[in-house]
């Protein structure tokens, strides 16, 4: 009963009363001392008066009773109207959402990385064909080179002399040491190249590391979501239910016919 129904059947006491305590107090003592007008009897005795100890018994009994209904309709709810929720499904979808923008992401950075890949193979390539080029120019140089010594030392008459041979020796010597550097070089050019292209790879496979276990984060966060929204729709009706069937335990017989907190700005 309500406090107005109560005031209504002669328990003006009640006045002022919350409508849980109101219940709680009228289920356990029976109105007692409350009445004002009209009928009602008291459950004490013929003065309306109930000991302490009867009161706290018969108002703890009032508060079973009224748990033991609402556990036995939130069962009976739960159990008619179980909550479903696809797991499978739903990662479906939140991949379907975020995929495509992971997808791009990488796509776009793998472009990327392909450009400077080029770039340095290109610049690798052109690096050996220079390397070739000069190979070339310096062996025809010291051919020629020779060739002129030894036309010199002939037109001299000193072709077999020591001289001839001590000179044409150095020149060898010259171009050895100058073939050696110049291979030194090209080879700390190119193992240059070797690394700049690893660090390429790394970066590369690091990215699409990192850009995969973002992908996951948010489609684990897309079922996450997914899974609150269907839970707010299951509980929504229920809550709203509960409250209409068991106005007092909200305080208000209100909240049964307002929209939850949760969907509230």
């Amino acid at each position: 009963m309500t406090v107005q129904e109560l005031i209504n059947a002669g328990y003006g006491g009640y006045a002022g009363w919350g409508e849980a305590e109101a219940t709680a107090n009228y289920n356990a003592t029976g109105g007692a001392g409350k009445q004002t007008s009209g009928g009602g009897s008291s459950s004490g005795g013929s003065d309306g008066f109930i000991s302490p100890e009867d009161y706290a018994n018969k108002l703890l009994e009032a508060q079973k009773k009224q748990i033991d209904e609402e556990t036995k309709f939130l069962d009976q709810y739960t159990k008619s109207n179980p909550f479903i929720f696809d797991e499978e499904l739903a990662k479906k979808s939140a991949t379907a959402e975020y995929e495509p923008y992971y997808s791009e992401l990488l796509k776009d950075y793998t472009a990327d990385v392909d450009l400077k890949r080029q770039s340095v193979q290109d610049e690798a390539t052109l690096l050996t064909k220079l390397k070739q080029m000069d190979d070339a120019s310096r062996s025809r140089s010291y051919q020629q080179a020779v060739s002129r010594a030894n036309e010199g030392f002939a037109g001299s008459g000193m072709f077999f002399s020591g001289d001839r041979a001590r000179g044409v020796g150095e020149m060898a010597v010259d171009y050895t040491t100058g073939q050696q550097r110049q291979e030194e070089t090209f080879g700390n050019q190119q193992r240059g190249y070797e690394r700049q292209q690893t660090a390429l790879d790394t970066d590369m496979s690091q990215k699409t590391r990192d850009i995969g276990r973002e992908q996951e984060a948010a489609v684990e966060s897309g079922i996450l979501t997914r899974k609150n929204e269907a839970q707010v729709q299951y509980y929504s009706p229920l809550e709203q239910t509960y409250f209409r069937k068991f106005p007092s335990t909200s305080g208000s017989a209100l909240k049964g016919y307002s929209l939850p907190d949760y969907y509230r700005v």
